[in-house]
């Protein structure tokens, strides 16, 4: 994986607060708007909506206040690289 060295430290200090919920959401407001920051959380949940398959894009759309056109999106990134996207969501907790 090719990663420029910018990319390598961002993933450097969020893998050493990753322990910590409190500091990664200090650093996420740090560096984040807060509609980034919304976006991300947001795109994480097309993520996992799309892999479990109970919803049309449009539900989904709907129910996160988002454009179809992000939810497709979403469906074209996971349709050329399932195995990441599934190995994201195995990461993630369960939705309560």
């Amino acid at each position: 994986m090719n990663i420029e060295w910018h990319h390598e430290q961002l993933l450097n200090v969020v893998k050493s607060m990753a322990s910590d919920k409190r500091y990664m959401h200090s650093l996420f407001e740090l560096l984040l708007t807060d509609k980034e920051y919304d976006g991300i959380a947001r795109r994480l949940e097309i993520l996992r909506a799309l892999l479990l398959g109970h919803e049309s894009q449009r539900t989904i759309a709907d129910r996160l206040h988002v454009s179809v056109a992000t939810v497709t999106r979403m469906a074209n990134m996971i349709k050329h690289d399932p195995d990441r996207a599934a190995k994201i969501i195995q990461k993630m907790p369960a939705r309560r």
